[in-house]
């Protein structure tokens, strides 16, 4: 049996590590330690889930990779064909196959491309590896050239346009939570005083900043502070003891909030968090008050508690954390073609790569700005559309 696990480390350091019927891994783990050292544990574990798929198709196939390789004999051409046809499937599909039972072509249940993609691409770079590791061939560099370009050509293509995302948080949505999510009001769906404070806050903080989840849980109470919220990257922190450790995934920056937001986590730390004995143990922000009352809230919490807003107004369908972030580039995108307008379209293109990049995190000359602000332009060449008819019927 395959187990992804994450192990913390005797100095706070957390990592992703793989094990079969209880026994760590060599070699996987050793590739994650000497090559993924630099990556988030989100990441490491995210790539030993997608290594589990070959360590699957090797039990189905027979194969034992590491005495093939160590024989200097890698994959051949048919053998690349099945492993990348068998990571196209789904874990459902994986059990039955390799349960001997016999599986119709009908109830072949594939992987999204994406998924795919990710399998593909972290097999291939452990392959490349652990050849490189065990071979002694003089040949084995050409080797891992052959099969590198086979299992690429054999990848499926993924292109950026073939799904635009429509994510918008409603005037309607808005209304629930800037309204009866308040404390107090009597369609509240949280009963405690305390939860209603803090959950109302958490939606709202989201709301103005865009951050992400594990940023949010990583917040501490000093972060706050001048109309602003400082988003740090505090990785393996020790005094964080939660089993799974929310991170800032992007890089760090003081994103802007209104006052009266500030005053509203001022008052949540001063009325309720400060009353509970286990807070003031750690600087976290954002605390439980009934479960280990004090201790930092929890990732598994955040999706409750949005969790049951849903429940309770049907109209908060689709709410999510991340949907706030698209909604918050939606707002930058507003904000920046009011604020620029007297811009050219090249000058003002600049301008929203700075601002989206450090209000988000992103690497200036990465491509994220372009996936988050495609409603907007989608709407934008809507409206121009229209336009363009109306002129054709003499309305312009």
């Amino acid at each position: 049996m395959l187990t992804v696990t994450e192990m913390r480390m005797s100095d706070g350091t957390r990592r992703g590590c793989i094990s079969e019927n209880g026994q760590l891994m060599y070699y996987p783990n050793l590739y994650v330690t000497s090559r993924m050292r630099q990556c988030s544990k989100e990441t490491q574990i995210g790539f030993l889930h997608n290594l589990k798929v070959l360590f699957l198709w090797s039990a189905y196939e027979g194969i034992e990779l590491e005495t093939r390789f160590a024989g200097n004999q890698h994959l051949s051409e048919s053998e690349i064909h099945r492993l990348v046809n068998f990571c196209a499937w789904r874990a459902e599909t994986h059990k039955k196959l390799l349960s001997s039972v016999s599986v119709h072509q009908t109830a072949y249940k594939q992987v999204k491309r994406a998924a795919y993609f990710q399998r593909i691409t972290a097999i291939r770079n452990y392959i490349d590896w652990l050849y490189l590791q065990l071979s002694t061939s003089n040949s084995k560099h050409e080797e891992v050239t052959r099969v590198k370009a086979t299992m690429h050509s054999l990848a499926p293509k993924m292109k950026d346009h073939a799904k635009i995302e429509y994510v918008k948080v409603s005037d309607e949505q808005l209304e629930i939570i800037t309204k009866k999510l308040l404390p107090g009001h009597p369609d509240n769906p949280w009963h405690s005083e305390s939860d209603q404070h803090r959950n109302v806050l958490i939606f709202h903080m989201l709301y103005e900043t865009g951050m992400r989840r594990g940023e949010l849980l990583g917040l501490h109470v000093s972060d706050i502070k001048e109309c602003g919220v400082s988003i740090v990257r505090r990785h393996n922190n020790p005094i964080d003891l939660r089993k799974n450790q929310p991170n800032a995934k992007t890089g760090e920056r003081t994103i802007p909030i209104p006052k009266a937001l500030e005053l509203f986590a001022h008052d949540y730390v001063m009325e309720h968090r400060r009353k509970l004995k286990g807070a003031k143990k750690h600087p976290f922000l954002f605390i439980s008050h009934k479960k280990g009352a004090g201790n930092p809230l929890s990732v598994s919490a955040i999706d409750w508690i949005f969790k049951t807003a849903r429940k309770s107004f049907p109209e908060l369908k689709g709410i999510s954390p991340h949907k706030f972030r698209h909604h918050m580039n939606y707002r930058i995108s507003k904000w920046i073609d009011e604020k620029y307008a007297h811009l050219s379209p090249e000058d003002r293109a600049i301008k929203d790569q700075e601002i989206r990049s450090y209000l988000n995190g992103w690497s200036p000359n990465g491509t994220q700005q372009a996936r988050y602000n495609r409603r907007y332009n989608v709407e934008e060449a809507g409206k121009a559309m229209v336009g363009r008819a109306n002129s054709y019927e003499g309305k312009g």
